[in-house]
C-alpha cells in the first residue's frame, strides 16, 4: 500500500547564525492520469521490451512557385550514412559531373541530418524521424529491390499563386525522378511521373485557411507496386517505464521568501546524485507567501529516473527577504526507489511487458480510408505480433483544418480497428490533437494518422 510522505513541518537550520527556524511545509504526492493526488512511498522503474514504428512520409513538399524542397528539409549538418531496417547501410552514391544543380539541392536536403538511427528516447522529434530520410530510404530500397517500381504524382496549388503555372506539378515529379535516376542509378523505366487530380478545397474553410491549406498541395506523392518498399521502419529496443509517471511537490513557505530550491537526491550503492531540481522565485519583489505547486514529470524526463535501487531524499534551500540562505533535508521518511531489470524481474518470477507502438500516417484530407500501404503494414507487421492477452489502444487524429474532427478521429480509429480486432481486448481513443503550426504542411499531414499501442505480457520464467 502506498503511504503519504509528508515533510510538514520541517525545522530548518539557519546556515548563517545557526538558529533554528520554521520556514516551509513540503508535501509530496503521486499524480494519476486524471490529475488526482495520491499518497506516495515508492518509485518503481521497470525495464520493458519495445517495438516502435517510424513511418516514411511519402509526400515531398515544395516551396511556393518553385521546385525547391520545403525549407523544413534543409539542415545544417549533413550525414550521408543512412539506416534501412534498423542498420546502417551505406553511403549515398553520386557522381557530381552527372548531377544538375536542382537535383544536387534535393540530394543535399535529403542528406541533411540523417536521423533514422537515433533511439526513440534521444528526444528526436517524431516528425523529423519520418521526414528527414524519406528520399534516402526510398532510394536505397529501390536499389536493393531491382524489380520494384514507383509512381511520382505531382501537385500544385491551383487556387492561389500557382494556378497559372500549369506545368509546375509534373515538373516537380520529373525533378524527383531525375534525383533517383542520377543519384541512385535507378533505371528510368521503373519510375512513372504524372500530374495529380485537383485537390478540392472544403467550402467551410475561411479565406485565410485556404492559403494555408494550399501549402499542402505543393508536393509530390510517392506510390509503389511493392508495398513493402514504403513500409515503416521498425526499431527494437528496451526502455524503462516508471510508476508513478508524475510526482507533485506542494511547497508552502511560512515566512516571506525571495526564492527557494528543492533538490531530489538519490542515494544508492554508487553514491549520491541529484535527479531533479525545482525552484520558485520572487517576481518584482512580490515575495513568495502562498503554496507553490511544482511537478516532476518522470515519464517525459527519462534521464531523471533512478537507475538503481536506493533512497530519495529532499534537500530544501530558501532565501529569505534578508538574502540569507537556509538549507535543510528531510528527516522524516525517505522515498524508496526500486529498479527492476529484465534479469531481476525474471528471477522474481514476474511477468515482463512488450510495448509496441505503431503509427499509421497520411490519411487523405477529411477521409477515413486506410491506404494500401497501411493495410499491408497491419497485415505483415502488426497482426503477427499480437497475442491472445495483448491489450490494444487505437487512437485517431485529425489536423487543424479538417472538418468534424471528433467524427473523423473516431472513424479513422474504427477503420483500423476493423482490420486488427480479432477478439482481443481493444479500446478506441479519440486523439484530435493539433500538434503542429498550421503553416507547416508537413505537420498537418502527419497529424492525420492513427496510433496503435499494444501491451503484451511476457510470461515469467519457469
Amino acid at each position: 500500500m502506498l503511504l503519504l510522505m509528508c515533510i510538514s513541518p520541517v525545522h530548518a537550520q539557519n546556515v548563517t547564525n545557526a538558529t533554528s527556524r520554521l520556514f516551509a511545509d513540503v508535501q509530496v504526492f503521486s499524480v494519476d492520469s486524471n490529475g488526482a493526488e495520491l499518497p506516495l512511498k515508492k518509485i518503481v522503474v521497470r525495464e520493458i521490451a519495445t517495438t516502435r514504428s517510424y513511418p516514411l512520409l511519402t509526400s515531398i513538399f515544395f516551396e511556393k512557385n518553385d521546385t525547391a524542397l520545403c525549407s523544413y528539409y534543409r539542415r545544417t549538418q549533413w550525414q550521408k550514412r543512412i539506416a534501412v531496417q534498423g542498420t546502417f547501410c551505406g553511403v549515398v552514391p553520386h557522381d557530381d559531373d552527372l548531377i544538375d544543380d536542382d537535383v544536387r539541392k534535393i540530394q543535399e536536403a535529403a542528406e541533411a541530418k540523417s536521423e533514422f538511427h537515433r533511439k526513440p528516447d534521444e528526444a528526436a522529434p517524431h516528425h523529423l524521424l519520418m521526414v528527414a530520410n524519406t528520399l534516402l530510404i526510398i532510394g536505397q530500397q529501390l536499389k536493393d529491390t531491382p524489380k520494384a517500381k514507383i509512381t511520382l504524382v505531382g501537385f500544385r496549388d491551383e487556387v492561389n499563386s500557382e494556378k497559372t503555372n500549369k506545368s509546375l506539378a509534373i515538373t516537380r515529379a520529373e525533378l524527383l525522378k531525375r534525383y533517383f535516376v542520377k543519384v541512385w542509378g535507378i533505371e528510368a523505366h521503373r519510375i512513372t511521373t504524372k500530374t495529380g487530380k485537383i485537390i478540392q478545397y472544403p467550402p467551410t474553410l475561411a479565406n485565410a485557411n485556404i492559403d494555408v491549406y494550399g501549402e499542402e498541395c505543393r508536393r509530390v506523392d510517392i506510390f509503389s507496386d511493392s508495398l513493402g518498399l514504403l513500409n515503416s521502419l521498425l526499431v527494437f529496443d528496451t526502455v524503462s517505464i516508471v510508476s508513478p509517471e508524475k510526482i507533485r511537490f506542494r511547497v508552502k513557505p511560512t515566512k516571506p521568501t525571495k526564492d527557494w530550491t528543492l533538490n531530489v537526491i538519490h542515494s544508492g550503492s554508487h553514491g549520491s546524485q541529484t535527479l531533479k531540481q525545482l525552484s520558485g522565485y520572487s517576481v518584482e519583489n512580490n515575495y513568495i507567501k502562498t503554496t507553490s505547486v511544482e511537478d516532476w514529470n518522470l515519464k517525459d524526463e527519462p534521464a531523471t529516473m533512478p537507475r538503481e535501487n536506493g533512497f530519495l531524499s529532499i534537500e530544501f534551500t530558501l532565501v529569505d527577504t534578508a538574502n540569507i540562505a537556509h538549507t535543510f533535508e528531510s528527516s522524516d521518511a525517505h522515498l524508496t526507489a526500486e529498479c527492476l531489470s529484465f534479469k531481476i524481474q525474471r528471477a522474481l518470477g514476474m511477468k515482463t511487458i512488450h510495448q509496441m507502438r505503431f503509427e499509421l500516417p497520411a490519411f487523405a484530407f477529411n477521409q477515413t480510408t486506410v491506404s494500401p500501404v497501411n493495410r499491408h503494414f497491419i497485415k505483415t507487421q502488426i497482426l503477427p505480433r499480437l497475442q491472445k492477452d495483448s491489450q490494444i489502444l487505437i487512437e485517431g487524429y485529425t489536423d487543424s483544418l479538417e472538418t468534424a474532427p471528433k467524427r473523423l478521429s473516431e472513424e479513422r480509429a474504427f477503420a483500423v480497428a476493423k482490420l486488427i480486432n480479432i477478439g482481443k481486448k481493444t479500446s478506441l481513443g479519440v486523439g484530435n490533437l493539433v500538434q503542429y503550426n498550421p503553416h507547416d504542411p508537413i505537420g498537418r499531414f502527419l497529424n492525420r494518422n492513427v496510433r496503435i499501442t499494444v501491451l503484451t505480457p511476457i510470461p515469467a520464467a519457469k
